[in-house]
């Protein structure tokens, strides 16, 4: 089986899965003639600049981390550039069980027999994000906001224009985690709520499937809002 698998979203814009890892978060890949702009490294247990410079060529790699998860984080050592929000730095300036919540992780969630096991997952991001920044890659310029809830620095990027939003582990269609270590329920729902204003008809989610279609995503929105709040 691949490693990876790499799948066109649009034009320039590609979701990436580890495979050999059946929990795995998607990561999005935006390609641009001056940089690739990164989202999320996912556990780093393969090789994934490789692989990324392989299918695309040779070019700066920009690495956002939308928060401080061991499935979101672990590629970081592989890249010269990365940012994460200040509320989850510690997570990679002094990474815990629970900060990084690689306690979750077992081998029994490997698809594969080797003895592979979380590596260290120190690394020190080249920049610190507060939410409000600004990135442009190609068409795309995407405002980071501050959406916690899931971890204290949990980030969205939304780009008003093309109405899109990449919302790491915020939203995504499944069971949302709302009570790890960190999480905070009620940032949770307020960050949906506020994100439920913004026009999105592209829904680059954090696991499962791209959602399409701002009626799809409202509704999701909606039900996400539902379940945190009755729970």
């Amino acid at each position: 089986m691949e490693k990876f698998k790499i799948t066109k979203v649009k034009n320039n814009i590609f979701k990436i899965e580890e495979m050999l890892y059946k929990e795995h978060a998607n990561l999005y890949l935006f390609i641009s003639d001056n940089f690739y702009l990164l989202v999320d490294s996912g556990t780093g247990f393969w090789n994934l600049k490789e692989k990324i410079y392989k299918t695309f060529g040779n070019n700066t790699i920009l690495l956002i981390n939308t928060h401080g998860h061991y499935d979101h984080i672990g590629g970081n050592k592989q890249f010269s550039f990365s940012a994460i929000h200040e509320n989850d730095l510690k997570s990679l300036t002094n990474p815990t069980k629970e900060n990084t919540v690689s306690f979750k992780f077992s081998k029994s969630d490997m698809l594969t027999n080797n003895n592979e096991s979380i590596k260290s997952l120190k690394s020190a991001p080249n920049m610190i994000l507060h939410g409000g920044e600004k990135i442009a890659v190609g068409k795309f310029i995407f405002k980071i906001l501050h959406t916690p809830g899931h971890s204290p620095g949990s980030i969205s990027l939304y780009d008003e224009k093309n109405k899109t939003l990449v919302s790491g582990d915020m939203l995504y269609n499944g069971k949302l985690y709302y009570n790890l270590p960190k999480s905070d329920k009620f940032q949770y729902i307020e960050s949906l709520k506020s994100t439920k204003k913004m026009k999105v008809q592209t829904l680059l989610a954090g696991h499962n499937e791209i959602i399409l279609g701002e009626e799809n995503i409202q509704k999701l929105m909606n039900k996400a809002i539902f379940e945190l709040e009755e729970h």
